[in-house]
């Protein structure tokens, strides 16, 4: 079920115009949690000059977000999953919308996933046309650290990932314990 989120406070500062979509001030906030974040998109021109806007599109943008609750962001995503915790991001991407790149860095601090609490998850992101990726995670738990890197393939829905673990307590895994 999707849960309504309400926020405190919008500023935008926007134009559009047939040849591009820009935003250059947005800030969302709600309690501590703030979102910041510009960008243009610039329309591509199609049959008989036309400009469109579709997966062609080139965009440029840049994001922060700052101590917002993951149930909230999983919320806006239209997703309800058992996942808690504070969210740092910066983030930012360029080029054509069905091939973007860029990249960020993400961090999520002292939550829960499907009842399994965390201490926190640090990694940086990467965008690199169709393949979405994750590189120098660090994922700590009582129970000891998970590291590696991992790549999505959009297109060909096909992951690869590569992951240690090191000092593992499985005791201190709570899911284990039953």
């Amino acid at each position: 079920t999707r849960q309504t989120v309400q926020w405190d406070d919008l500023e935008l500062d926007a134009e559009y115009s047939p040849a591009v979509i820009s935003v250059s001030n947005l800030t969302l906030t709600r309690l501590k949690t703030s979102i910041q974040g510009s960008g243009q998109l610039h329309a591509t021109k199609g049959r008989r000059g036309r400009l469109l806007y579709n997966n062609s599109s080139t965009l440029n943008a840049n994001a922060h977000i700052t101590d917002a609750n993951v149930t909230d962001l999983l919320s806006i995503a239209g997703r309800n999953l058992p996942v808690t915790g504070t969210v740092n991001l910066q983030a930012h991407a360029a080029g054509a919308l069905n091939a973007l790149d860029g990249g960020g860095h993400l961090s999520v601090t002292d939550g829960v996933i499907y009842g399994e609490p965390y201490n926190s998850l640090n990694t940086d992101l990467k965008f690199a046309g169709q393949t979405v990726g994750v590189t120098n995670l660090i994922f700590a738990h009582d129970a000891g650290h998970i590291t590696g890197d991992a790549d999505y393939n959009i297109q060909t829905e096909s992951f690869r990932g590569d992951f240690q673990g090191n000092d593992l307590e499985l005791t201190h895994i709570q899911r284990l314990q039953t």
